[in-house]
C-alpha cells in the first residue's frame, strides 16, 4: 500500500494533505518468519498507541497554522465546479430519497 493516491487525489481537489502510516509488515517476504495474522494484529495493537500519540500531539497544533494554499493548487474555478457538483449531487440524493 502507497500513499501515492491519496496525496495526488487530495492535490487535484486543493486539499491538504499529511499522511501517517503504520508499518506493520516490513519488507514483506523477506523475512525468515512467516508473516502471521497474530503478529500483524500485534504490532498494530502497539503500533496504535504511537500513532494515537502523534495525532493528539498534532491535531491541536493545527488551530495555530496559518491558511495554506492548497486550496489554490487546482485553481479557484476548478473548485468551484466541483463545489457544484457536490451540491447537485446531493440534491439529486435527497430527491430520490
Amino acid at each position: 500500500m502507497t500513499g501515492c493516491p491519496e496525496a495526488v487525489l487530495a492535490r487535484e481537489i486543493g486539499l491538504c494533505y499529511a499522511p501517517l502510516s503504520l508499518v506493520v509488515n516490513p519488507a514483506a517476504g523477506k523475512s525468515k518468519e512467516p508473516i502471521t495474522m497474530e503478529g500483524i494484529d500485534a504490532v498494530m495493537h502497539e503500533g496504535m498507541d504511537r500513532v494515537r500519540s502523534v495525532l493528539a500531539a498534532t491535531v491541536p497544533l493545527l488551530a495555530d497554522c496559518p491558511p495554506c494554499n492548497c486550496g489554490l493548487a487546482v485553481g479557484p474555478d476548478a473548485i468551484k465546479a466541483l463545489h457544484q457538483a457536490a451540491v447537485k449531487g446531493s440534491k439529486a440524493r435527497s430527491s430520490e430519497a
